[in-house]
């Protein structure tokens, strides 16, 4: 499914990369995963459309709307993902025998160091 067409694309793009250039490494902000984004939630389609229609140059405000479309879309990008070493939580399934015994048998062993309130 197209959401975007090939202007509003292009338009976004180069407003992804002006808010999120490549550095370091890092990919621009136009390889963000926008489609994903707008299927996940299409009420933000029609303010998007309409900034991206314009032929003027985004408010602050339109701006701002514009970097949280783009930034979710740029965390949901797989390399994005492995570069900066983070995907998403996860669980973790709790062993069902602790293994942090070895951790806390010094502090047991040594005993409370707090004083009591009178």
């Amino acid at each position: 499914m197209i959401i975007l067409g090939d202007a509003e694309r292009r338009r976004l793009d180069a407003l992804a990369d002006r808010l999120i250039p490549a550095e370091d490494g890092m990919p621009p902000g136009s390889v963000g995963r926008v489609d994903a984004v707008l299927r996940a939630r299409p009420d933000l389609i029609a303010p998007l459309r309409e900034i991206l229609r314009q032929e003027r140059e985004p408010t602050p405000e339109q701006t701002a709307f514009v970097g949280e479309v783009v930034a979710g879309a740029y965390f949901l990008d797989e390399r994005v993902k492995d570069l900066i070493g983070y995907h998403g939580r996860r669980a973790v399934p709790i062993p069902p025998a602790p293994d942090y015994g070895d951790l806390i048998t010094p502090v047991v062993e040594r005993g409370p160091i707090y004083r009591a309130t009178p």
